[in-house]
């Protein structure tokens, strides 16, 4: 439609702007993968769980508070 009112390249444009849409959902879905702390620990554990039947070296680092936690039966609201 576009290319009987004289615009060029109509079909390279598509493709890319379709490509772009495509993965945008996957990009998505890594990002929020990541950023979600439950689905980060269960695919490092894949990871390592592979890494370790391929015998490559696994590191296990324990993460270590940078903040003692208080916890308390009141809500912070009424402290």
């Amino acid at each position: 439609m576009l290319t009987l009112f004289g615009c060029r390249y109509v079909p390279q444009v598509s493709l890319v702007a379709l490509a772009i849409l495509g993965t945008h959902a996957f990009v998505d879905f890594c990002v929020l993968s990541y950023f979600i702390r439950s689905y980060r620990e269960h695919v490092k554990s894949c990871y390592n769980a592979v890494k370790l039947k391929l015998r490559f070296k696994v590191k296990i680092t324990a993460a270590t508070p940078l903040v003692l936690s208080e916890i308390s039966d009141m809500p912070s609201r009424f402290r």
